[in-house]
């Protein structure tokens, strides 16, 4: 297990025709951090199973089915289960389709509010408690190359099989907050953090070790990219712009 805890899932599933989705034979696990709680994909029955440290499974949910979009698409990483250790939480993303889950293993998290995003923040409507309870964000596409932000909110991914853009996700509000047009040769899996004088930086490089591959650089204030300075003198940086500083306030 690496240091984000993830488990990522290297052989291919296709998906032959509509409704013929293939989970893989093996059973992906993650741990909490504090090694309390384990989160199980029980593929053979479609269940996630989220047990505590004796094994006893204490909820258990199906999992989605493939979206319209998977339908006849090669998966090679069908489902992610990852923990975001700063919020105490397991995220759990799926290749095939377009959701993304969150379930807390804090038992101060707050209470889930389901529905429009003024529901949850002014506490509108009935609520579910936040202590391992599941909460479902609805995205235009499937992710199956993922990376969370430990140190704010934000989830990063894409369908690599889809070719399509990195949506930035914020898990608080529940919603995309920037996409990011990123080359395939570039992999979420590989990016690193840096701190910066203001600001921080993510640094995604490439797979591939051609010397015509390059790195790319994106500011964490508006999710977009920036010039990528020298690693020696990144510190001394500015990783974000006056404008890009306005436009990120606008989208909170």
């Amino acid at each position: 297990m690496n240091r984000r805890q993830c488990l990522r899932l290297a052989a291919a599933a296709s998906l032959p025709g509509a409704g013929a989705f293939a989970w893989p034979d093996t059973l992906p696990t993650v741990i909490s951090d504090d090694g309390l709680w384990r989160l199980t994909a029980d593929l053979p029955s479609r269940q996630l199973l989220l047990q505590e440290a004796h094994g006893n499974t204490v909820r258990s949910h199906a999992l989605p089915a493939p979206s319209q979009l998977a339908q006849g698409a090669v998966l090679h990483t069908p489902l992610l289960l990852q923990t975001h250790v700063k919020r105490q939480s397991f995220v759990i993303a799926f290749g095939a389709c377009s959701e993304l889950w969150e379930i807390s293993y804090n038992p101060q998290a707050d209470d889930i509010f389901d529905g429009l995003v003024h529901d949850y923040r002014n506490h509108e409507g009935l609520a579910r408690p936040g202590f391992l309870g599941l909460v479902r964000i609805l995205l235009a596409e499937p992710l199956d190359d993922l990376l969370i932000d430990t140190e704010s909110a934000h989830v990063l991914g894409r369908a690599r099989w889809h070719q399509a853009d990195v949506q930035v996700i914020n898990l608080d509000i529940r919603r995309v907050r920037a996409r990011i047009r990123l080359p395939l040769a570039n992999r979420l899996g590989l990016a690193r953090f840096s701190a910066c004088s203001k600001g921080r930086l993510l640094r995604v490089p490439t797979a591939a070790q051609a010397p015509d591959d390059l790195e790319i650089c994106i500011n964490t204030v508006d999710w977009q990219p920036m010039p990528c300075p020298d690693l020696a003198t990144v510190q001394s940086v500015t990783c974000f712009s006056q404008q890009s500083f306005n436009t990120a306030n606008l989208l909170h």
